[in-house]
């Protein structure tokens, strides 16, 4: 924050329109700490070259201010057997602040997507890493799981979940653990 800090570096605010590939192209030209802002009113963002949206760096998603529909955001590439639109790897932290995250492949379809945000599996402890999740003002629908699911040997600082819906998850809202035999996860 500059107000503490002068000499603190304002993250870049990169507007995105809606479709194939546009968010992803935005996520990858971010540097850790940018803001995607998108800006398309009830415009859908999506991809169809992989089975999520990987989170590798500091990002805030977020809606444009003043949009009369949430931006969705979804995966289209319903052949993955294990999609989830967003998965947090090493060196992911996210913040959504309100978007439509759809599990389904077009509007009315069936849910294709596992989980709706996921921690990467890791295979060991050894592989462990850290990451927060804040979501405010969201929606947050149509997984064929989990909506939202943590792997073992993963830390969740934080997870903030605040005004958000979640909505047709065939089994759990949230869930933090896949067997504390195993490692489960800790928030």
């Amino acid at each position: 924050d500059p107000r503490w800090d002068p000499n603190a570096m304002l993250p870049t605010v990169h507007q995105v329109d809606a479709g194939d590939g546009t968010l992803q192209d935005a996520m990858n030209a971010a540097d850790d700490g940018d803001i995607i802002e998108l800006v398309a009113d009830g415009g859908v963002y999506n991809t169809t070259a992989s089975g999520s949206f990987k989170v590798e760096k500091t990002l805030t998603i977020r809606a444009a201010e003043g949009l009369a529909v949430k931006p969705v955001v979804r995966i289209s590439k319903p052949d993955e057997s294990s999609a989830r639109v967003f998965a947090i790897y090493p060196g992911g932290n996210l913040t959504l602040i309100g978007l439509d995250v759809d599990g389904r492949a077009e509007d009315g379809g069936a849910a294709f997507a596992k989980n709706i945000i996921r921690s990467r599996d890791v295979s060991s402890e050894a592989d462990s890493f850290h990451f927060y999740l804040k979501v405010d003002d969201c929606i947050l629908h149509n997984s064929r799981e989990a909506t939202a699911k943590f792997h073992q040997w993963t830390i969740a600082d934080s997870l903030i979940f605040t005004n958000t819906i979640f909505d047709e998850s065939v089994k759990e809202g949230i869930l933090t653990t896949e067997g504390s035999s195993k490692g489960g996860a800790d928030v």
